[in-house]
């Protein structure tokens, strides 16, 4: 018996998905009618099985950024590094003048990683800025 509308009508409709269709193309009536009676619980496995598949694709594109993330600082670390190791050699006149006026070897050290940690926060926050001008777009 179908349910009744408003006002008491009968409802004189059915509602078929794709699924539906699909599913019982084909079929006697009675197969038919059978998987029809039990489409809300197909629906429901569907529903399931998309949402444990978009688990499971959020956690690939998560893991994948932290891929990209790791190997983009271990690529800003080495230029940096190859940035300072270039200032060493070519200040070796300037490094030699500081400690023959008393700077010790703590002073200089303390100098480069001064300059090695406002590369890195000046490259970083450049970054970040071209991340969000990228974001926005």
């Amino acid at each position: 018996m179908p349910a009744s509308g408003l006002g008491g009508v009968p409802d004189d409709f059915t509602v078929k998905t794709q699924s539906s269709e699909a599913l019982t193309k084909g079929l006697y009536t009675s197969v038919a009618a059978f998987i029809l009676a039990n489409m809300p619980k197909l629906d429901e496995a569907n529903m399931a099985e998309m949402n444990a598949t978009l688990q499971r694709a959020s956690l690939t594109m998560t893991a994948l950024l932290a891929g990209i993330a790791a190997i983009s600082l271990v690529v800003g670390g080495v230029g940096i590094m190859n940035i300072m190791l270039v200032a060493v050699k070519e200040r070796t006149r300037e490094i030699g003048v500081r400690r023959a006026v008393g700077a010790r070897r703590r002073d200089v050290l303390a100098q480069f990683l001064v300059e090695a940690l406002t590369l890195s926060a000046v490259g970083g926050a450049i970054g970040i800025a071209l991340g969000f001008a990228a974001a926005s777009r």
